[in-house]
């Protein structure tokens, strides 16, 4: 990256104060504004293109953070009246430079991929498209990567210095000290240099912090808005957030602040986590290991008794503990030290595992390197193998419990320690067909070895070529897409180290390619209706020019901080993305800006060279939606704000509870030091605000049909809340520690303890309403948020009220909880069904816990048990070895209940079954039994048209087909019924 030399930054001096005097009072802040702006500069200096725009994005966010900063537009006069180059006493240094090489240590603890993003973009200075090209990843990846790792370091730096306020404090003003930091770097030896490159990269991250989100609890899962790009924030912590506030009087500026009730300090400085690791048999396990983060305890004796110890500082709150143990699946537990010296999570029981080796060869038995293998769960797949060994396992085979490995220098691939049960190996490499091996039935224990045979796909399934630049070099790993029918059923391969690539298409038919350069240099490079066996294709990039976007605010002055994208003109579909600078495509395209305190901008169409080098767009200004918190009558500082969004009429499920509400935030805010705060919807909605603070109970606002264009103002007063107290009573001769009570009111926000020996729990500062407490024997699961629509919307379980400023008893009896178990018996043409997978899913529940879900496999006698807490009514999934799942409607009661089916099979072939290229909306078969029975069996066709289908159920049959694709419904074209043990060919219409 060419930084400008100093001349070049030093030509835009005089433009760059008279920007600073129109967005400053006086000609002190305005030199204080171009103090900060200098000092960025120099510290992190900006590209040779571009630089007025970049300065000019610089001072912008400066003065913006100072109208933020104390007390808003008010402390303009006290900045005025401070020294102006206050000069940290030597302590104050050696405490700044103590606390950033404890940061920079933090960084270097952050496991991959993490760490390597953390230090590209705040060490190198790389953008999240830069740092996507260079790791091979979508930039969406980058910025979750950025999003997670920081809220892991401001974490670690709470729990390690005691608070936000201990080390924010220390870190921040070293950013705005330019003497110092200019003393910092004059004089000083190579080696001291290097050392002061790494504190560099924790002052950079020190003010990043208000650029991603402030809450204290980190989330265990990514969500479902990518969170923007943190920025290197240089000229002060709150240089991200743009906008102005609205004054705050006199009054309330002098206003007291509430401090939250004081929380008792634990006595011990560790704390121990004690437990006793069974299989599912209940036999103790030797030789399990309690891990978390660089802890490990010493192995379990024979007993399974094991136990951690920990800093209780370091570990925080909450944190998550892995069990291990050879030949076991591991298992992760979301655990609180309490305020004894120990905790006993109790026994927990680590399912078996297996181990699966193999060799991938080609047709002539040689070992094959570096080919890409799949362990999946065995699903239906179509009848025929060809359409299978063309585009490999999808979705459905790798969404749960799939693990994929590369084949060693000798063919060779491992794994270790996965779930039991029917799985399905795949193994697939450039220029060959994909190899399946399965369904296989695997059981606990077993050491398995297979080899699979890779076939050269033949010419007319493949389309072959070289990506060049644009003085006609090969451009090594190249990403390519393409497809049949634009945007949808895309694929993707990559070039090799020469730029050349092997692509194998799914349909015979002619594609569309498109090229992406992996460090994102020149734009996209595509071609149109390139057939089925061409051999010498060549995508060929061309030099665009990058361009310049200025996106435009209040009073035409560039905004600081924003988004742009690039789109296809045509249809829409991303093609660029970029800051202040986008470089232009090579086709058609539109112009997408999204700014916070502006309504998003959509401009153009634009032809490649319409634009001129800097482009400005003027962005619609939005109004602040503002406020104010209070606790017993005095403002709240730090009072955590987060905006929800709707979801309509529909039913959602989050980490296997029922929410009322969307559980991500899309915006999020914190009050200052007057309790007030102020966010930016873009849209006009409706949204529910949300504000939390520690020793008190949240506090929620519903907010209809909100105008940007007006604004609105809420007002917040705190409460201490409620509490509830229980008790589990476990069932008889079992004991209830380390069982996991939980409590919600369905705002995706639950609190969760595990009950020691006495079965006792508690949960204080509790909103008053409705709460739903229950115990659960499994973690939360860690999955994001399933949305099920439905007409009627059920009701929200609640099993207590909780009321201001009392406390409830609950008592939870599992002797009385709900629980189903189904005891199955499978027989299929008169004999046991061994091997099939079998799964309970609850119809009204789309995602849930591992004991809400329940799996198994029959055994040599078709028999199989389930257990599940939920009632009502279920789907009864029956996966046959050979591929063909039934599934089957039930209503579960509580206890236990005998269930037989006895299923026959047929054979069938089709005759002039219609092709198409859609990859899910191809012809099917829809069978219909008996119990309300179903099953759809996909076709894939020859060349000549023909389905051969072997082991299907007898019945009635419905051919089904989509002949204008996903754009219009399935028509039926054919009915039959199948006979038990019958062979039939149908011709098709």
């Amino acid at each position: 990256m060419q930084h400008p030399p100093p001349e070049a930054l030093l030509s835009h001096s005089q433009w760059l104060r008279r920007l600073a005097l129109r967005l400053a009072a006086d000609e002190a802040t305005a030199d204080d504004l171009l103090q900060d702006t200098w000092l960025a500069a120099l510290r992190k200096p900006p590209r040779a293109e571009g630089v007025r725009h970049w300065l000019g994005r610089v001072l912008v966010n400066a003065a913006r953070q100072r109208k933020r900063s104390g007390s808003r537009r008010d402390s303009r006069e006290e900045r005025v009246a401070r020294t102006e180059s206050a000069v940290p006493s030597a302590q104050d240094l050696a405490i700044r430079l103590e606390e950033s090489r404890r940061l920079l240590a933090f960084v270097s603890e952050l496991k991959e991929p993490y760490r390597t993003a953390v230090l590209l973009r705040y060490d190198e200075g790389l953008s999240s498209v830069e740092i996507a090209a260079q790791l091979d990843v979508p930039a969406a990846t980058v910025r979750t990567r950025l999003h997670r790792a920081l809220a892991d370091l401001r974490q670690r730096m709470d729990e390690r210095s005691g608070g936000r306020a201990a080390w924010a404090s220390i870190l921040v003003p070293a950013q705005s000290a330019p003497e110092g930091a200019l003393l910092e770097v004059i004089g000083m030896s190579t080696a001291t240099k290097v050392a002061l490159a790494g504190a560099t990269v924790a002052l950079a991250l020190a003010g990043a912090w208000s650029a991603v989100n402030r809450s204290d609890v980190t989330p265990t899962t990514a969500p479902a808005d990518v969170p923007p790009e943190p920025s290197v924030s240089l000229v002060g912590e709150d240089n991200a957030v743009p906008g102005d506030v609205p004054s705050v009087s006199a009054t309330e500026q002098r206003a007291p602040v509430a401090e939250p009730p004081p929380l008792d300090d634990p006595a011990a400085t560790t704390h121990r986590f004690e437990a006793r690791v069974t299989d599912e048999r209940g036999l103790p396990i030797t030789g399990a290991r309690l891990l978390w983060r660089e802890h490990e305890s010493t192995p379990s004796a024979a007993d399974g008794g094991v136990a951690l110890s920990v800093e209780r500082a370091a570990f925080g709150a909450r944190s998550v503990v892995r069990v291990d143990a050879d030949g076991y699946l591991p298992l992760e537990l979301e655990l609180a030290p309490s305020d004894a010296e120990r905790t006993s999570v109790g026994d927990v029981t680590l399912a078996g595992g297996a181990v699966l080796t193999g060799t991938v060869l080609d047709q002539n038995g040689q070992p094959l390197p570096a080919v890409r293998v799949a362990l999946t769960w065995a699903h239906p797949v179509a009848a025929t193998l060809e359409q299978v060994r063309r585009h490999g396992p999808r979705m459905p085979e790798l969404w749960n419990g799939a693990s994929e490995t590369e084949s060693d220098v000798d063919g060779r691939f491992e794994f270790r320690s996965f779930g039991t049960g029917t799985r399905s190996l795949w193994a697939g490499s450039a220029g060959y067909l994909w190899s399946i091996e399965g369904p296989i039935a695997i059981a606990a224990g077993d050491a398995l070895d297979v080899s699979l045979v890779l076939a050269p796909a033949e010419r007319g399934m493949r389309i072959r070529g070289v990506v060049l630049d644009p003085e006609g070099r090969a451009v090594p790993q190249a990403h390519l897409w393409f497809y049949a029918d634009p945007g949808r059923g895309k694929s993707s391969g990559k070039a090799d180290a020469e730029g050349r690539f092997d692509l194998l298409l799914e349909v015979d038919e002619p594609h569309e390619l498109r090229a992406v350069h992996p460090a994102g240099t020149y734009s996209e490079s595509m071609l149109q209706g390139v057939e089925p066996g061409a051999t010498d294709v060549v995508l060929q990039f061309v030099r665009t020019r990058p361009l310049d976007i200025v996106p435009l605010g209040r009073g035409g002055l560039p905004i600081a901080e924003s988004e742009v994208w690039a789109l296809n003109a045509s249809d829409d579909n991303f093609i660029a993305e970029g800051g202040e600078s986008l470089l232009e495509p090579s086709e058609p395209f539109h112009i997408r800006i999204r700014a916070d305190g502006y309504a998003q901008g959509t401009f153009g169409p634009f032809e490649p060279g319409a634009l001129p080098d800097t482009a400005e767009f003027q962005l619609t200004p939005v109004e602040e939606l503002t406020g104010s918190v209070t606790a017993g009558g005095v403002a709240l500082e730090g009072a955590a704000i987060e905006v929800y969004g709707s979801i309509g009429n529909q039913v959602v499920y989050h980490r296997g509870l029922r929410v009322t509400r969307y559980p991500f935030s899309f915006l999020d805010d914190e009050t200052d030091a007057h309790g007030r705060f102020a966010l930016t919807p873009r849209e006009a909605q409706d949204f529910l605000v949300r504000v939390r603070a520690a020793g008190y109970a949240a506090l929620e606002q519903e907010v209809r049909g909100y105008d940007p264009s007006t604004g609105a103002e809420l007002e917040f007063a705190l409460t201490p809340g409620g509490s509830i107290s229980g008790v589990v009573l476990p069932l008889p001769g079992k004991e209830p520690t380390g069982l996991l009570v939980i409590a919600s009111r369905g705002d995706a926000h639950e609190r969760t303890q595990r009950v020691g020996p006495d079965g006792a729990f508690y949960f204080e500062h509790l909103s008053p309403g409705p709460w739903f407490v229950e115990v659960t024997p499994d973690d939360l699961s860690d999955a994001g948020a399933t949305f099920l629509s439905e007409r009627e919307l059920p009701e929200l379980d609640a099993n207590c009220v909780v009321v201001e400023g009392e406390e409830i008893f609950v008592e939870l009896d599992l002797a009385r909880a709900p629980r189903a178990i189904l005891e199955g018996r499978l027989q299929v043409d008169d004999a046991p069904a061994h091997g099939w997978s079998v799964g309970l899913e609850p119809r009204d529940r789309p995602s849930g816990r591992p004991s809400e879900f329940p799996k198994a496999t029959s055994d040599d006698g078709g028999r199989f048990r389930l257990e599940t807490p939920v009632l009502g009514a279920h789907t009864l999934r029956l996966g046959a070895p050979q591929g063909i799942a039934v599934s089957v409607p039930l209503e579960l009661e509580h206890g236990s209940a005998d269930w037989q089916l006895a299923l026959f099979t047929a054979s069938l072939e089709l005759a002039n079954v219609p092709p198409s290229s859609e990859r899910y909306f191809r012809p099917h078969l829809s069978w219909s039994g008996s119990r309300g029975m179903t099953a759809r069996v996909e076709l894939s066709p020859d060349a000549l048209g023909s389905a051969r289908l072997e082991g299907i159920p007898a019945g009635s049959y419905e051919v089904r087909h989509h002949p204008g694709g996903a754009r219009t419904p399935a028509l039926v074209i054919e009915r039959f019924e199948l006979a038990a043990g019958a062979s039939e060919r149908i011709v098709l219409p």
